[in-house]
């Protein structure tokens, strides 16, 4: 398997759309009153191996902290996947 050089343009594009994404939810947590990094860190726990991964992100980040906001994110954001995907399903099958 060869890797190109330049990157595909469909990459790139995901990319943006995931900062988008990630900016968006920054900006609805926003109203706890918390910095701009912080935010972006607990949304960040939102996609990392559920508790594990939130103590990873914030031991990396040195916010240990924000555990409590991160246990929050993870939770709620894995219950809104799973109704997401129950209902896409139900909509194919």
């Amino acid at each position: 398997m060869s890797y190109s050089a330049i990157p595909d343009w469909k990459v790139i594009r995901r990319l943006r759309w995931a900062g988008r994404r990630a900016g968006r939810r920054c900006r609805l947590i926003g109203w706890l009153k918390m910095y701009p990094i912080d935010t972006a860190i607990v949304t960040a726990c939102h996609s990392g191996q559920g508790g594990t991964g939130d103590v990873a992100i914030l031991t990396a980040a040195n916010r240990m902290q924000l555990m409590p906001f991160a246990q929050i994110a993870t939770r709620i954001g894995g219950a809104i996947t799973v109704t997401v995907v129950l209902i896409v399903l139900t909509q194919l099958v």
